[in-house]
């Protein structure tokens, strides 16, 4: 083997040892993002454990009732403005 087969073999390792590496580092962030967004929804349920309450009983209203349009809207309204005061108010205490 002369040195310009070492030398290319050589650079496709290198190369493979970097797209395996990009992907190691890719999947540990996709772990890290998703463990860094349990606790951000436990403590919102912590801190408003009645608005948590009304949203999960508007959400599930709205998969028990498809069929009344008026009571979907309804539940919309409720989820949106439930929505945006957890929102607001986790957004505060950062």
């Amino acid at each position: 083997m002369d040195m310009a087969d070492q030398i290319s073999k050589l650079q496709a390792e290198l190369e493979e040892a970097e797209t395996d590496l990009q992907q190691s580092l890719s999947e540990v962030n996709q772990r890290v993002e998703a463990a860094a967004l349990r606790p951000r929804a436990e403590n919102a349920i912590k801190r408003h454990p009645v608005a948590a309450v009304c949203a999960s009983a508007a959400a599930g209203f709205v998969i028990g009732n498809s069929e009344s349009k008026l009571a979907l809207a309804g539940a919309l309204a409720l989820g949106i403005f439930l929505g945006f005061k957890f929102g607001s108010e986790t957004g505060e205490g950062s």
